[in-house]
């Protein structure tokens, strides 16, 4: 795994890399935040300190193992993927911001019906109109690969807030619960921050899918197997 974590990404498993690394510092900070809080915690913590890997930080051995395991944990089941499906996150990004601009401009007229498929259908269609031809996967890729890459990279960010923001709000619950409710507070605070954030980096994942679907689109013989696959809902 690369500990670049501001190197560009150019497929999924380097941007599932980037997003752990983030992750993991995220919980080595949480964690840490946590145990000098409550002070029950900080007792349990044995004296021998550690280096953080590629760092000069040296931080206590708990605190470096929990930071990860969590990564790890989160690595393995995709964390950003479960917390995407529970809030419908990808969902509605593929339908409002892919699907149905795609859809409109390819020149397929779809009925309120043909729309409640495209909802259905959602993983589906995205396999045959987008990432049939904007694919990330080595040689895959039908139209300009920076703006593969660029959208890709893009993600990266997204889902590396989302995971933050899990980890914050765990952390925050945690010291609620432990009565320090003044570092809940504002640990919790940052996370509307981060909300904020978050906006702003869809809009330019948005921004970023238009510029696929141009690409996609800008194909006669393209736009037409678009087309069919629409019409034919």
């Amino acid at each position: 795994m690369s500990l670049n974590p501001f190197a560009t990404v150019s497929d999924y498993p380097s941007m599932l890399n980037k997003v752990a690394i983030f992750t993991f510092f995220a919980a080595l900070i949480a964690t840490g935040i946590f145990a000098w809080q409550v002070p029950a915690v900080k007792q349990l913590l044995p004296n021998m300190a550690v280096k953080v890997p590629e760092t000069d930080i040296q931080v206590p051995l708990l605190v470096l193992l929990v930071a990860l395991a969590f990564a790890l944990i989160s690595r393995m089941i995709k964390l950003h993927d479960r917390l995407s499906d529970l809030l419908g996150i990808r969902k509605r990004f593929d339908v409002y911001a892919i699907l149905l601009p795609m859809a409109s401009a390819s020149g397929a007229a779809l009925s309120l019906d043909q729309q409640g498929t495209v909802m259905k259908r959602r993983q589906q269609l995205m396999r045959e109109v987008f990432y049939k031809y904007a694919s990330s996967s080595p040689g895959k890729a039908q139209i300009e690969e920076h703006a593969i890459t660029m959208a890709l990279d893009q993600w990266s960010w997204y889902w590396i807030c989302v995971e933050i923001m899990c980890i914050l709000f765990l952390t925050s619950l945690s010291l609620f619960f432990s009565h320090r409710y003044a570092a809940a507070s504002s640990i919790l605070g940052l996370n509307f921050l981060i909300i904020w954030l978050l906006q702003t980096i869809r809009e330019f994942c948005r921004r970023y899918a238009q510029e696929e679907i141009r690409e996609i689109l800008v194909d006669s013989a393209r736009k037409r197997a678009v087309h069919e696959v629409f019409q034919a809902l």
